[in-house]
């Protein structure tokens, strides 16, 4: 249910009608527009932007080794005798891509499409590269 956002989006706009809604997509997109509409929303003046940014890969990932997967879960004792330097080593250096199957790939499709329309509709967005993404 965390990754439904339709009914989540209806009730924020219908608690707070004349609130914009903004998409990571855009922002990454275009960060300077994006902000200068916000400004703008606000009444406030322009502001220069450093947009100048690098943003997440959006790679998801899991470590390949198993003392590495231990020291890098949240929820467990092990972890804080990790110096943060060293687990940020170890999340860059020691990760594994996901690999998703078809047929699971297709059962998500099936949960996500009809969320990604009625999301589309709502925020009056172009959400197609959702769909075609995967």
């Amino acid at each position: 249910e965390n990754t439904l956002y339709y009914h989540q989006v209806k009730a924020y706009k219908q608690a707070f009608p004349k609130c914009d809604i903004y998409l990571y997509d855009e922002f990454k997109k275009d960060p300077t527009s994006v902000l200068n509409k916000i400004v703008n929303s606000l009444n406030l003046s322009n502001i220069k932007w450093n947009t100048n940014l690098s943003f997440n890969k959006g790679t998801d990932s899991i470590p390949k080794n198993r003392i590495a997967k231990l020291i890098l879960n949240n929820k467990n004792q092990y972890r804080r005798f990790a110096p943060k330097s060293f687990r940020k080593f170890m999340k860059r250096s020691l990760k594994q891509e996901i690999e998703i199957d078809n047929q699971a790939l297709s059962k998500l499709r099936v949960i996500f499409k009809p969320e990604i329309e009625k999301l589309q509709k709502i925020l009056d967005h172009d959400l197609s590269a959702w769909l075609d993404k995967y």
